[in-house]
C-alpha cells in the first residue's frame, strides 16, 4: 500500500472569519512521475517521501489523506484524518482525482459543513493561486534506489578483432539480471559507445575523425533504440537503447556491429567499444569495455613495367647496333625505352584498398659495362623526364601526391593508382651490350615506392619494391608495345542457322612509347588483311584510358574504287549488307526458304577503314592508352565453311603515324597486330545468377537495398527465340516486400523488360514473391551493357524488408534458412529444354511455371541473406497440405510450410491430409531446458488459451504418433509425449498438470490434446530448432457443407527462463466448396464390356472410374470448385480409347456429361475428340472467410426468384400476342 501524506496549515483566526462566509479547505497534491523508477511488489507502488504544502496565513489547520496507487494506475482513497478540532467541525463529503497529461495526479477534496455551502478549490502544486504564496515539494515517488542494482553487463569474446573495412565486426552485449537486488528492473537505458564518429558522405572529410561508416545495435523485442548521439568533443558515437523490463531470469545477448570507414581509417587506430547501463537518474549500474578492434587492408604491390608489360624477359629494341661490333648498341643512335609504374591490390577493388596520400617512387637505374669497358648506369635525360630528380646515389625520384581536385562525388572512390600509372621514365642504353657469353644479357631494373596512407601521419610509410628483368636488342624501335589486337569472346558456335546473327568482337590498344608525339596517327582495318569470310560492320567506341572519347573520333570508310564516306563512331558501316542477310534469315525462320537455297550473293560496299581523331591531334608520348572495340560479321553466313577448334578466323589491323627520332628526323611507323577466333561445336548453356547486396542491413526492420538477378545467355544460339521469359523471385519467410519495393532493369535490359508484379502468399507458401516478365525476343536482338557479355539480362529488386521471421545466420540449416531463390522459365508451358545445358536446372515441385506439372524442369539460383537477431527463444506454429496430386496418390511432404491452407475432405489415400509443425527456436548461445509444449487440437466452437472464442468450424484429427526432430534427426527419445482423449482445458496452466494423459492411445483420431515434455538432463542445443510434427487429416464429407470454413490451431509453450506459458501463432485450414460431376453413357448399335473415364482437373487426371456394360451412370463426388487461392478449377471428363467405337460427348459439367459410343470403323486409338471443358469465363480470387458466409445462398435464391418472374412475364406477353 502507498500512503500519500498532505499537510494543510491555517491559523485559527482565519477559520473564525470563514464561519460567516463560505468554508474553504484545500488539499493540494501532485505526484511527479518523471523521472522515477517503478518497483512492483504484489502489484503495489511504494512511496517513501512526503509532499508538504504551506500557506502563509494567521491560523493553522492540517489534515492528512491516505491513498493507494497501484501499478495499473488505479487509485483508492483509504481515509482522511482531521486531527484538529476546527476540521472536525466539517464533514468530509468526497475526495476525487484526475490524471493530468503529464502523468501527475491532482486531488480534489470536497468538504461540507452543516448549513454551509459546498466549496471546491483545485490546484496543482506547481501553480500559485490565491493566498498560497509558497509551495515547497519533493517527488512523492523518488527513484527507487534499489531499482536495477545487481544488473550485469559485459561483452562476449569476439571471433575477429581485425577486419577489412567493408566487413562488419560482429559481437554481442550480454545483459544478465540474475543478481538483481529486486525481482524486476524497469526504466533502464543501455548506452553503447565507440570512440569514433560516423562517416556521412558528403559531409565528412577524408582527414577527419569519422572512422566508422556503420554502427548498429540489434534490439529485436528486448528494447528500443532511442537515439544515436555524436560527441564532437570526445569524437564518440553512442547508441542509447531503452530496455524492456529485466528480471532475475533475464539473460539477453544483444548483437551489435560496426565497420571501419572504407579506405581512410588509419592502420594504427585501435577502437574499443564500451557499454553501460544507467537508471532514470543516469546513475551507472554496470559497465564494461570490449577488446580493441583494428582495420586491415589488402597489401599493395609495386609494379614496374616496360612497354606496358610487367612480365620479365621482354626483348627491348635499344637502337642500332655499333658498327663493327653488333653485340653493342651504338652510343650515338641509342633509342629511349619507356618504363611505367603501377599498383596491384591483393584482391582488386574488393575489399577496398587503403587510400594513399603520397607515393615517392625511387628508380635505381640499371648498371652495365659499356663498349669501352666503363661501368655506367642507364642514361637519364631530365628534359625527357619532367618531375623526376636525380639523387646523389645515381637513382632518380618522383613524388606523386593525391590530387583531390581531379575528382567529384565521394572522393573515397579516388585512387592515386591512376596518377601513378601515368608516370613514365625514359632511359637509354648507349654502348650497352646485348649479349654476354654468347647469350642475351639480363638487365635488372629495381623500383621502390614509399607509400603514406591518408590519415597516416603517425604511421611508418610502407615501402614496396619490384624488379623487372629484360633484354636488349641492337635494332631500332619499330613500334614494340605500341599496338595490340585481341579477341573479345573468341569462340563461335558453328550453327549455320545462327551465324547470320553472330557478331565477332575485337579490341585494340594503342599507346605511344616513343619520346616524341605520334602525328597523323590512325588505326587501319583493311579487307585484304582480314578473313575473307568476314566484313567490317562497326566501330563500337573509342576510349582514352577510362574516358569515352568516341565523339572526338571518326571512321573514314573506303570503297574499292577509293572513294570514301565519313561515319560517326557507333554507326553501321555496311548496313545494306546485313539488311539483306536478315531478310534471308527471316525467310528461313518462317519456313519459306530452306537454308540450302539461300543465295550466296552478299555485296559489301566498304572494304577499308581508318579510325582517327577528327582534329588530327597527335597521340602524346607517354602512358595514355587508346582503346577501341570493333565488330565484324559473316558475309554469307548460311554457307560458311569452317573447321571446328581451328583458330583460323583471323583479323589483322595496323597503327600508322609519324614521329621524330633522337636526331629530330621525322619518320613513319606502322605496327601490325592480329587476333583469331575459332569455331566450336554447338553446346547451348544458360547461367542464372542471384546475389544479395545487403550492406549493413542485417537486423529486423532493416531494408535491404538490392537483390541482383542475372541471366547469362551468351552460349545460346543467336537464332533462338526466348518467348515470354519469366523470373519468380521467392523470398524467404524472413523477408517481406513493402510499399516501396520495385524492380529496376540494369545494364540496358529495359527493352526486354515487360513489367513486374508482387505476389503475397505465393503458391500458398506464406512467402512473398516478385514476378518479372520479359518481352519475347530473339537472341540476335539481345544487346545489353553487362560487363561480362552483351548477351545477359540484369535486374535489381530494390527495398526488401527484414521481418521477425528471419533466422539468425548461426541457426540456419539446409532446410531452415534465409535463402532467397529465383526461378526462370519460358511462358510456353514447357519444361526447360533438355537441349540447353545448365547447372541450375531443378525439378519444378511448386509448379512455378504454371503448367500443371510438378515433375518438369526450370532454372533456380540462390543467394544468402545474413541476419543478426537478439538471442531469444521463439515459438511458431506452421501448417502444410501433404495431399498427393490426386486423392489416391501417396502423401507429398515436399510442400512448404505456411499459416493457411485449404484441403479436400478426408477421402482416398491422401485427400484431406496435412501436417502441423510446432517449432521452438533456440536462437541463443546456450542450451534451453525445461521445455513443455501443449496443443489442443481444433474442435467445433473451441477457445483460445485466454478463454476467448477461437471458433473452429470443424474438428481435425491426429492420425499418427508425433515425430520430434532437430535438423531432420529424430530426437523423440529426449522427450515424453503424452496424449489425451478427454476434453482438455484450453489453457496450459490448467491442462498440463492434469492426470488424464497417456503415452499411447488405441486410436489417434480420438486424441483431443497433446503434451510434449523435455526430459530432465536434456536440452535444446544452442542455435537449433525443435520441430514437432503432427500428422493430421480433415473431416470426411457427411452431406453437410463446410465450404469456406476453417479450423484454427495454435499451441502453448514454456521453458526455463520464461515466467508463463506463451501462445504461438494461429494457423488455419479450410475446406472447399464442392461439386459433383455426373457422367451418363449411351450405346448405339452395339455395346462393350465397360468404358473407362478419366476426370481431369486443369488438364491433370485426378480420378478414374469404370462403367460396366449394364451400368448407365457414374458420379465424381466432392470435387473442390476453386483452388486454395480462389481461382475456379477447369474440369473435363475423357473416355479412354474404345476400339471399334466412335465416341461423342454431349452436355456440360454443370448439367452432366453424356458419352455416346457408336459402333464404327476402326479409328486411330491415339486420336481423341475434344470433350467439353468447364472453363470459367472469369477467374476470381476469393478470400476465405474465417466464419460461414450465408450471403451466397441468398444471392442465388434471389436470382432464381427473379428468373421465375421474368419467365412468367414473358409467358403472359406471348399469350397476349397470340
Amino acid at each position: 500500500m502507498t500512503i500519500c501524506i498532505f499537510y494543510i496549515n491555517k491559523e485559527d483566526r482565519f477559520m473564525k472569519k470563514l464561519k460567516l462566509t463560505k468554508i474553504l479547505l484545500t488539499i493540494l497534491s501532485m505526484l511527479l512521475m518523471i523521472p522515477y523508477q517503478l518497483t512492483y511488489a504484489n502489484n503495489e507502488l511504494e512511496a517513501v517521501e512526503v509532499i508538504t504544502s504551506k500557506v502563509v496565513s494567521d491560523d493553522l489547520l492540517e489534515a492528512t489523506i491516505h491513498v493507494e496507487i497501484r501499478h495499473d494506475d488505479t487509485v483508492t482513497i483509504q481515509s482522511i484524518e482531521k486531527p484538529n478540532a476546527e476540521v472536525e467541525a466539517y464533514n468530509q463529503q468526497e475526495v476525487t482525482y484526475l490524471v493530468n497529461e503529464n502523468g501527475a495526479y491532482t486531488f480534489k477534496v470536497h468538504y461540507v459543513k452543516n448549513d454551509a455551502l459546498d466549496v471546491i478549490l483545485t490546484k496543482e502544486v506547481t501553480v500559485e493561486v490565491n493566498e498560497i504564496e509558497d509551495i515547497s515539494f519533493t517527488n512523492m515517488f523518488p527513484a527507487n534506489v534499489e531499482n536495477g542494482k545487481g544488473i550485469q553487463v559485459s561483452f562476449k569474446t569476439p571471433k575477429v578483432t581485425e577486419e577489412f573495412a567493408n566487413n562488419n565486426f560482429v559481437n554481442a552485449i550480454v545483459i544478465d539480471g540474475a543478481n538483481l537486488v529486486q525481482d524486476t528492473a524497469e526504466d533502464l537505458t543501455l548506452e553503447v559507445s565507440i570512440p569514433a564518429l560516423l562517416f556521412k558522405y558528403p559531409q565528412s572529410n577524408l582527414d577527419s575523425q569519422h572512422f566508422i561508416d556503420h554502427f548498429a545495435v540489434v534490439t529485436g523485442n528486448v528494447g528500443k533504440v532511442l537515439e544515436t548521439v555524436e560527441d564532437l568533443a570526445t569524437n564518440t558515437t553512442t547508441i542509447r537503447v531503452k530496455l524492456n523490463r529485466v528480471t532475475r531470469t533475464t539473460r539477453i545477448e544483444m548483437p551489435f556491429n560496426f565497420s571501419f570507414t572504407d579506405r581512410i581509417t588509419p592502420l594504427d587506430l585501435r577502437l574499443a567499444p564500451s557499454v553501460k547501463v544507467v537508471n532514470a537518474d543516469n546513475a551507472v549500474l554496470s559497465n564494461a569495455t570490449d577488446v580493441e578492434y583494428q582495420v586491415k587492408y589488402e597489401e599493395r604491390t609495386a609494379i614496374k613495367k616496360i612497354y606496358g608489360s610487367k612480365e620479365n624477359g621482354a626483348l627491348v629494341p635499344a637502337g642500332t647496333a655499333l658498327a663493327g661490333n653488333p653485340n653493342y648498341v651504338d652510343p650515338d643512335n641509342a633509342e629511349y625505352v619507356m618504363f611505367t609504374y603501377d599498383y596491384e591490390y591483393g584482391k582488386g577493388a574488393q575489399p577496398p584498398a587503403r587510400l594513399d596520400e603520397k607515393v615517392v617512387i625511387t628508380d635505381r637505374l640499371p648498371e652495365y659495362v659499356n663498349h669501352e669497358g666503363q661501368t655506367v648506369k642507364a642514361h637519364f635525360n631530365p628534359a625527357l623526364n619532367p618531375g623526376w630528380t636525380k639523387k646523389p646515389d645515381g637513382s632518380v625520384e618522383y613524388t606523386v601526391n593525391l590530387d583531390k581536385s581531379l575528382y567529384v562525388g565521394d572522393i573515397r572512390k579516388i585512387d592515386i593508382r591512376e596518377q601513378i600509372s601515368q608516370v613514365t621514365l625514359f632511359l637509354s642504353f648507349p654502348g650497352a651490350p646485348v649479349k654476354e657469353g654468347g647469350a642475351l644479357k639480363n638487365y635488372v631494373n629495381n623500383v621502390s615506392m614509399s607509400v603514406t596512407g591518408i590519415n597516416g601521419a603517425t604511421e611508418t610509410p610502407k615501402v614496396l619494391t619490384d624488379d623487372i628483368t629484360f633484354n636488349l636488342e641492337a635494332k631500332p624501335n619499330g613500334g614494340k608495345g605500341m599496338f595490340s589486337k585481341y579477341n573479345i569472346f573468341d569462340r563461335i558456335p558453328y550453327d549455320p542457322y545462327s551465324l547470320y546473327a553472330e557478331v565477332l568482337r575485337f579490341g585494340m590498344h594503342a599507346t605511344n612509347n616513343l619520346t616524341s608525339d605520334l602525328t597523323d596517327f590512325k588505326i587501319v582495318e583493311d579487307a585484304t588483311k582480314f578473313d575473307s569470310r568476314l566484313y567490317f560492320s562497326k566501330v563500337v567506341n573509342v576510349k582514352e584510358g577510362e574516358r569515352d572519347v568516341s565523339n572526338e573520333y571518326q571512321v573514314k570508310a573506303y570503297r574499292t574504287d577509293g572513294t570514301f564516306t565519313i561515319f560517326e563512331i557507333g554507326s553501321e558501316l555496311n548496313g545494306a549488307t546485313q539488311a539483306k542477310i536478315n531478310d534471308y534469315a527471316n525467310q528461313v525462320n518462317n519456313g519459306s526458304l530452306v537454308i540450302a537455297d539461300v543465295p550466296n550473293d552478299a555485296v559489301v560496299e566498304y572494304v577499308k577503314f581508318e579510325i582517327g581523331r577528327k582534329d588530327n591531334a597527335p597521340l602524346k608520348s607517354g602512358a595514355t592508352v587508346i582503346q577501341t572495340e570493333v565488330e565484324m560479321r559473316f558475309k554469307n553466313p548460311f554457307h560458311v565453311q569452317g573447321t571446328l577448334n581451328s583458330r583460323d578466323i583471323r583479323n589483322e589491323a595496323s597503327l600508322v603515324g609519324n614521329y621524330k627520332d633522337v636526331s629530330n628526323t621525322v619518320k613513319s611507323i606502322k605496327v601490325d597486330s592480329y587476333a583469331a577466333k575459332l569455331f566450336i561445336p554447338v553446346d547451348e548453356k544458360v547461367v542464372l545468377i542471384k546475389s544479395t547486396n545487403q550492406g549493413n542491413a542485417t537486423k529486423i526492420n532493416d531494408t535491404i537495398n538490392i537483390f541482383n538477378i542475372s541471366l547469362d545467355l551468351r552460349d545460346l544460339s543467336k537464332n533462338r527465340l526466348i518467348k515470354d521469359g519469366t523470373f519468380i523471385d521467392l523470398l524467404p519467410a524472413g523477408l517481406s516486400t513493402i510499399g516501396t519495393t520495385y524492380v529496376m532493369p540494369l545494364n540496358n535490359s529495359n527493352p526486354y523488360f515487360k513489367g513486374y508484379e508482387i505476389i503475397k502468399d505465393y503458391k500458398g507458401t506464406g512467402r512473398d514473391a516478385i514476378k518479372i516478365n520479359l518481352n519475347t525476343f530473339r537472341m540476335k536482338d539481345l544487346k545489353t551493357t553487362n560487363g561480362r557479355t552483351p548477351y545477359a539480362l540484369d535486374f535489381a529488386i530494390r527495398n526488401i524488408k527484414i521481418n521477425d521471421k528471419i533466422i539468425p545466420t548461426s541457426a540456419e540449416t539446409p532446410t531452415n534458412n534465409n535463402d532467397n531463390h529465383v526461378y526462370f522459365f519460358e511462358g510456353n508451358g514447357q519444361s526447360f529444354p533438355d537441349s540447353i545445358g545448365s547447372q541450375q536446372k531443378v525439378v519444378d515441385t511448386l509448379d512455378i511455371n504454371d503448367n500443371g506439372k510438378t515433375d518438369d524442369f526450370i532454372l533456380e539460383a540462390t543467394s544468402k541473406v545474413v541476419a543478426q537477431v537478439p538471442s531469444l527463444v521463439r515459438s511458431n506454429k506452421y501448417i502444410r497440405s501433404i495431399e498427393g496430386s490426386t486423392i489416391n496418390d501417396s502423401v507429398d511432404e515436399t510442400r512448404p510450410w505456411t499459416d493457411r491452407i485449404m484441403t479436400n475432405y478426408d477421402s482416398g489415400v491422401s485427400g484431406g491430409r496435412f501436417q502441423y509443425k510446432l517449432e521452438v527456436k533456440n536462437y541463443t548461445a546456450t542450451p534451453t531446458e525445461g521445455i513443455v509444449l501443449y496443443d489442443v487440437i481444433p474442435n467445433v466452437n473451441d477457445k483460445k488459451s485466454d478463454g476467448t472464442p477461437r471458433n473452429s468450424a470443424f474438428r481435425n484429427r491426429l492420425v499418427a504418433p508425433l515425430r520430434i526432430e532437430i535438423d531432420g534427426i529424430d530426437v523423440s527419445a529426449d522427450y515424453d509425449i503424452f496424449y489425451t482423449i478427454d476434453a482438455p482445458a484450453y489453457d496450459a496452466t490448467t491442462g498440463v498438470p492434469t492426470s488424464n494423459w497417456q503415452l499411447a492411445v488405441a486410436n489417434y483420431e480420438d486424441v483431443k490434446a497433446i503434451k510434449v515434455v523435455l526430459k530432465p538432463g536434456k536440452s535444446l542445443p544452442a542455435f537449433k530448432i525443435l520441430n514437432v510434427i503432427m500428422d493430421m487429416k480433415a473431416p470426411k464429407y457427411e452431406n453437410t457443407s463446410l465450404a469456406n470454413t476453417e479450423a484454427i490451431g495454435s499451441f502453448q509453450v514454456i521453458y526455463d527462463g520464461s515466467v508463463a506459458y506463451a501462445e504461438a501463432d494461429m494457423v488455419y485450414n479450410a475446406l472447399p466448396d464442392i461439386r459433383n460431376i455426373t457422367v451418363k453413357k449411351e450405346w448405339i448399335n452395339a455395346t462393350a464390356q465397360k468404358i473407362i473415364v478419366d476426370l481431369l482437373q486443369n488438364n491433370v487426371v485426378i480420378a478414374t472410374k469404370e462403367l460396366l456394360e449394364t451400368e448407365t451412370t457414374l458420379v465424381f463426388e466432392h470435387l473442390p470448385i476453386n483452388d486454395p487461392t480462389g481461382i475456379p478449377f477447369a474440369y473435363r471428363v475423357v473416355e479412354r480409347s474404345l476400339p471399334g467405337f466412335k465416341t461423342t460427348y454431349e452436355g456440360d459439367i454443370e448439367t452432366g456429361i453424356v458419352i455416346k459410343n457408336e459402333k464404327a470403323k476402326p479409328v486411330n486409338p491415339n486420336v481423341h475428340p475434344n470433350p467439353p471443358i468447364a472453363t470459367p469465363k472469369k477467374q476470381v480470387r476469393i478470400k476465405i472467410p474465417k466464419t460461414q458466409d450465408n450471403s451466397v445462398p441468398y444471392f442465388y435464391g434471389m436470382m432464381a426468384m427473379l428468373s421465375m418472374v421474368v419467365l412468367l412475364v414473358m409467358k403472359k406477353t406471348l399469350k397476349n400476342h397470340k
